[in-house]
């Protein structure tokens, strides 16, 4: 799929721990969990050092998802 493999691009270019970035692709390529609870756990992660753009940008690339 070409969506995933250019996600999965984004988050290997982060300047972010790789637990960090193994714990964004759990949430976004989790299918059996609904949208509002994504979107909740990709917040939680600025507690962990996520910064707000990348927040930003995978909110949207969620929403982009479920189209």
């Amino acid at each position: 799929m070409l969506l995933k493999d250019d996600i999965e691009s984004i988050i290997s270019e982060l300047k972010i721990l790789t637990t960090l970035k193994d714990e964004i692709e759990s949430i976004v390529f989790n299918e059996n969990e609904p949208l509002g609870k994504k979107r909740i756990a990709i917040k939680k992660l600025k507690r962990k050092g996520l910064d707000r753009r990348s927040i930003k940008v995978f909110l949207r690339l969620l929403e982009y998802m479920e189209m």
